[in-house]
């Protein structure tokens, strides 16, 4: 994920970690290791002032991160059957998490407090492999195995 000025990587560890860069010289600048069980950061998807990253977890996690300096604000662990959170996308409201299960789920959660929606989630077969925007549609691209 970046900002334009930054890039942020997770890692795929436990506890996870994201590491902040300076994409115009690839300078590590900081770093913030999450709590244990918010492991394995493998999707993401920025406001401009928070991260929200979502985690290989079962069930799946989405930890939110302010960017400036890079402090774990809060995290919210989503229902049973929604994990594997593989990839996100963004309207600047809600964040939509797409999971790696069979069949796949996009999971809404509103970013502002950090909560799951009611229904937190839509089933799209098999899984989802990659979401995007496009105009105001929810777009996903299906990872048939």
């Amino acid at each position: 994920m970046t900002d334009g000025t930054f890039g942020y990587f997770g890692t795929f560890t436990d506890p996870g970690r994201v590491v902040k860069v300076r994409l115009s010289d690839m300078t590590r600048v900081d770093a913030v290791t999450l709590n244990n069980g918010e492991g394995e950061v493998v999707s993401a998807v920025t406001d401009g002032t928070f991260g929200y990253f979502g985690t290989y977890t079962d069930p799946g996690q989405v930890v939110k991160v302010r960017l400036s300096d890079m402090t774990r604000v809060d995290a919210v662990t989503l229902n049973d059957g929604e994990y594997t959170l593989f990839s996100a996308v963004t309207d600047g409201t809600f964040g939509y998490f797409g999971t790696d299960t069979d069949p796949g789920q996009v999971v809404k959660v509103t970013l502002s407090p950090l909560v799951p929606e009611a229904p937190t989630a839509v089933t799209v077969t098999p899984g989802v492999g990659q979401l995007g925007c496009r105009g105001r549609h929810l777009v996903t691209m299906a990872d048939h195995r």
